[in-house]
């Protein structure tokens, strides 16, 4: 009866440190996954400002190019040797294209073609017309372009048929605008495109009012670009995040109304995880996503122009976790039931031998 009371002592001992060990090692397994999404939540807001910032620096590009038509008339040769002067294929890899299309009232279409087809400075090109043909409500026809070799088939081009909403409301407020819709840019592969335009006004007069801005009107400086060369190697980011960028559409009309808008397949533009392949596929697997307890996740929103960009930011949870992060909480666990069963043995042992004891005295 002793003896099995001995037992019974030992046994309650052995599941007590059985129990504390699994309880201490699912606190370090807890700890161990908090270290982790504090890595991860750092590795996802760089990777938001990296994005961010590579948005700005193309977009300063513009600015620049902007501010070379408000110093003054702007020749030819004077457009090829600033965007030479970039060095957009070195520092800025995912331009494609800038150009200028100036405003050409909708009366003074026929006096603008012929003035284009009479400049000496024209590239060497069949005769110049704005394209479409057909009679508008205004012309915004590219004359400038940079580089002009493999972009000979834009001379000329209306711009205003495809972005006549978009023209209006960067020529009134005077900001930056983007195309609103994906560009599929066809080269060796299918690419995604983006375009952004800024207005251009007449040097030295006023732009404070909507009517002095239509007034002093004189066109747009625009670029294109692809977004896959343009986010391919952001710096900071670890290896296994996976960051993409979707187009959230519209600004809200309410100030302090901006909520993170909700990804969607149909808008991606870029993903890391499908940099260089076609983005039909990419878009569909978006929406594929694994369980969330098995990944980490970070959504942000951000303006651009006119628009609102969403930044999915997502990496397996195993992927952030270290290798004594992993094992950790196994090692706690076997180690707490081993030392349980050892104090359990010595226990039941020291009462067994005393209970012999007992029995043997006199």
């Amino acid at each position: 009866m002793a003896q099995r009371k001995s037992l019974t002592i030992a046994t309650l001992v052995l599941l007590s440190g059985v129990a504390l060990s699994v309880a201490a090692s699912r606190w370090v397994g807890a700890e161990m996954l908090r270290c982790a999404q504090l890595r991860f939540d750092v590795a996802a807001a760089n990777a938001v400002v990296q994005v961010e910032r590579r948005f700005a620096a193309y977009a300063e590009v513009l600015t620049g190019l902007r501010a070379l038509f408000h110093v003054g008339d702007v020749s030819r040769e004077g457009f090829y040797r600033f965007t030479e002067a970039l060095e957009l294929k070195g520092r800025f890899p995912g331009f494609q294209v800038l150009n200028y299309a100036p405003y050409v009232p909708a009366g003074s279409r026929q006096a603008f073609e012929k003035a284009m087809q009479q400049d000496p400075s024209r590239p060497a090109l069949p005769r110049f017309s704005i394209d479409p043909p057909g009679d508008r409500d205004g012309y915004h026809p590219f004359t400038l372009l940079a580089p002009l070799e493999g972009n000979e088939h834009l001379f000329g081009r209306d711009i205003a048929v495809a972005a006549r909403t978009a023209l209006d409301v960067a020529r009134d407020t005077g900001k930056l605008t983007t195309s609103g819709k994906l560009i599929q840019v066809r080269r060796k592969q299918q690419q995604v495109g983006l375009a952004l335009r800024l207005p251009v006004y007449r040097a030295g007069m006023p732009t404070d009012t909507l009517s002095q801005r239509r007034s002093a009107y004189l066109g747009s400086v625009g670029a294109g670009f692809l977004v896959t060369p343009m986010f391919a190697d952001l710096p900071g980011v670890p290896h296994g995040v996976r960051v993409r960028l979707y187009e959230g559409g519209p600004e809200p009309i309410v100030e302090g109304a901006e909520a993170p808008p909700m990804p969607e397949a149909d808008r991606l533009m870029f993903d890391s995880d499908a940099a260089g392949r076609d983005p039909a596929p990419a878009a569909a697997a978006a929406s594929q996503e694994p369980p969330v307890r098995d990944r980490f996740r970070r959504v942000q929103s951000f303006k651009l122009g006119d628009r609102v960009w969403a930044v999915d930011v997502s990496a397996p949870v195993a992927q952030g976790e270290r290798p004594v992060e992993t094992w950790a909480p196994l090692a706690v666990l076997l180690a707490g039931i081993a030392i349980s069963a050892a104090l359990s043995g010595m226990l039941f042992g020291l009462l067994v031998s005393r209970l012999r004891a007992s029995a043997l005295a006199p």
